[in-house]
């Protein structure tokens, strides 16, 4: 029994580290807070592990769910050659920027920045996932009570993925240019957050292969207003 236990402990704190969190005090149980100190912003949290487990981000700092200064949050993106184009307002909300290097207009989130070092769209490493044609989709989900808007390459399989978890198809739209149905998918997620009041509807755990951060609730807007929404955004930002 306490060979298990000792295994069970081990295997924990493996887990935590790979997270970016170094434990403080010993291991108790997967839903127990857990003392720890983020390795990314040096602050102490008090993460689940069963929450870590499930793709929660373990620092609420880094992670958006506290206060940030908008002073600190400006910081962080210009220390990335970024030049914030408005006014920060959430971490996991998309946020117009400019890049030095390049010149362009660009979208980050600070969690993001601060747990991935995500950069500029078109010169950081993301850029050459942008390359070449995309596809925009609407989908909704009965049982969750969700919509998600997401991206995709033409021959990608997410779409294949997230039907088999129950997301039903409602619209796509292609795009010459992959870089821009992700503008258009950040535009419209930019105007639901600050004029729907939507955020993050589902969590990491309900979607394990990604994209909860896109997820809103279906009480705030119907299919057919959203994706009039979107269609608007594609009229404004595609350049060809």
């Amino acid at each position: 029994m306490a060979a298990k236990r000792e295994r069970e402990a081990v295997r924990a704190e493996a887990d935590m580290r790979a997270n970016g969190l170094e434990p403080l005090v010993p291991f108790t149980h997967t839903k127990t807070p857990w003392k720890s100190m983020c390795m990314n912003c040096g602050r102490t949290v008090t993460p689940r592990l069963n929450n870590v487990r499930s793709g929660h981000l373990g620092c609420i700092h880094c992670g958006g769910k506290a206060p940030i200064d908008p002073a600190a949050a400006a910081a962080d993106v210009r220390e990335i050659g970024l030049e914030p184009l408005e006014p920060y307002t959430t971490a996991l909300t998309p946020w117009r920027c400019r890049c030095l290097r390049c010149d362009r207009e660009t979208i980050v989130r600070l969690g993001q920045v601060r747990i991935r070092n995500a950069g500029c769209l078109y010169c950081g490493k993301a850029g050459f996932s942008l390359r070449g044609t995309g596809v925009l989709y609407l989908i909704a989900h009965d049982r969750y009570g969700a919509y998600k808007i997401g991206v995709m390459g033409h021959r990608a399989g997410r779409l294949d993925v997230h039907q088999k978890h129950g997301w039903k198809i409602y619209k796509k739209l292609e795009f010459n240019h992959f870089v821009d149905a992700y503008r258009v998918e950040q535009s419209t997620l930019r105007i639901l957050w600050k004029e729907y009041g939507a955020k993050p509807y589902l969590s990491a755990s309900q979607m394990p292969r990604g994209g909860w951060t896109e997820t809103i609730d279906s009480r705030l807007i119907d299919l057919p207003r959203l994706w009039r929404l979107i269609k608007k955004q594609e009229r404004r930002l595609t350049v060809d």
